[in-house]
């Protein structure tokens, strides 16, 4: 199959490549895909874990139904495939941006999580860019083999703008989140994918909260879950753990001050680093696993940070980008990059991006680059504009554009290194939110 000369040559400025003479785009791909047969088509067998996928979901110990006007679940328990013709064939998969199989709902607000066997879990979300405003209920599975979408059931509790975590286990971890009234709920869930898949109550949070980010620290293998809100302008400086082993709850020290909207990632030595949030702040804190406590660093970023992204690369420093102010006017294309091993140190700068954005997400490819996907510049105006940070080189020029344009959607790495990006909120007042999927294959590695 061919592949057009303008998505060859897209491709190419996303890896910063120059073209000198002929290329023979067919036969170019031809040993690509002879030599990475995985990357051509999904769902090939791939050995090891799929890690720490997604962000982890919130208990809400009510056992009352849903008063929050979430979908109504299936008669039939939901965990069964909706009857429909299949999947759709789209033929193989090119460089650049593929069309994949809708999702049964349009969501924005969700998690998706990568599963141990490769596939991907979807859950919750909103069809609002209102924290008051409908809530989902369902939960569905990608099959990255098939290009299907089947139903995983229904939370106890519909929800949004929660955390969804992989377990040691195998299971997945969702936490908090807002209900369609935009309360914050101390509701908490476990999916666990054996024998077909089925949802069940755990121990709820001691505090309410959505807008907050949990990690699963590699250490013990718990989940640190990490400030939050209560309201829009009422954020959480306490920090619980949850113990999957005895499906316990404790707290783990406070924050030194409230952050909503944080974003946290794990960096060596067993720590966690807790960057920006609130209504957009500098400054980040740092968990200490050790001494299960929290400090504040002296390093302060460029700019208030809310929206943004964090990307451990692989090297060890810690990627900044995008970020947007309280009152949702001013959008800024700063990007900001640390060392883990000197957080004493100022963030330096890292180039600006292409465009001014917030809410985009950030995809560390096998390769060591950082997929920067979509996002907003303003209140529906959201992006199809694509970015690649490579450790070294900084940032490429604009690559080639998603197939629609989205914000407060997902971004997962799939076991072949391509990446799938679900739902989010378009540009249409008639029609914002998407259940269009795509899929990023990226070009070979450097040699």
């Amino acid at each position: 199959m061919k592949l057009g000369i303008r998505a060859v040559m897209a491709v190419m400025a996303v890896v910063g490549l120059q073209l000198g003479g002929c290329l023979d785009v067919d036969e170019a791909k031809k040993g690509f895909c002879k030599d990475n047969p995985e990357r051509c088509r999904e769902g090939a067998a791939d050995a090891g874990d799929a890690g720490d996928a997604g962000q982890t979901p919130r208990p809400d110990g009510g056992q009352e139904p849903d008063p929050d006007g979430g979908q109504e679940p299936d008669p039939d328990g939901g965990g069964v495939e909706d009857p429909d013709s299949g999947p759709p064939d789209l033929g193989p998969l090119n460089l650049g941006w593929n069309p994949r199989a809708s999702m049964k709902d349009a969501r924005a607000f969700h998690t998706a999580t990568r599963l141990k066997d490769g596939k991907v879990l979807v859950v919750g979300g909103s069809s609002s860019l209102n924290v008051s405003g409908p809530v989902i209920q369902s939960a569905e599975i990608f099959d990255p083999a098939l290009n299907l979408w089947t139903r995983a059931g229904y939370l106890k509790v519909a929800r949004a703008r929660h955390t969804a975590t992989l377990l040691g286990n195998g299971k997945v971890l969702i936490v908090g989140g807002n209900n369609a009234s935009g309360q914050p709920l101390k509701s908490v869930e476990l999916y666990d994918p054996a024998n077909g898949g089925s949802w069940s109550e755990a121990a709820p949070l001691s505090t309410e909260r959505y807008g907050h980010d949990a990690v699963r620290l590699s250490a013990s293998g718990e989940v640190l879950v990490i400030g939050g809100g209560t309201a829009e302008t009422a954020s959480v400086e306490s920090v619980e753990v949850y113990d999957p082993e005895l499906n316990k709850w404790s707290t783990r020290g406070t924050l030194p001050a409230g952050r909503h909207r944080v974003v946290a990632t794990e960096i060596s030595g067993d720590r966690v680093l807790a960057v920006g949030g609130s209504a957009g702040v500098t400054t980040s804190d740092l968990y200490q696993h050790s001494t299960k406590s929290w400090t504040a660093i002296a390093a302060t970023s460029q700019v208030p940070r809310v929206g943004h992204s964090v990307t451990r690369l692989n090297n060890g420093e810690i990627l900044v980008a995008g970020s947007v102010n309280a009152a949702l006017t001013v959008y800024w294309a700063e990007t900001d990059i640390l060392s883990e091993n000197s957080l004493g140190s100022n963030w330096a700068s890292a180039g600006t991006l292409n465009v001014p954005r917030s809410h985009h997400t950030a995809t560390l490819l096998d390769s060591g680059d950082v997929l920067v996907a979509g996002g907003t510049k303003g209140i529906m105006d959201s992006l199809d504009v694509v970015q690649i940070y490579s450790p070294g080189a900084g940032w490429s020029p604009p690559g080639a554009a998603m197939l629609n344009k989205r914000a407060f959607h997902r971004a997962t790495l799939l076991r072949s290194g391509n990446v799938l990006v679900t739902g989010g909120l378009g540009n249409s007042e008639l029609d914002p939110e998407l259940n269009a999927v795509e899929l990023y294959m990226p070009p070979p590695p450097r040699p």
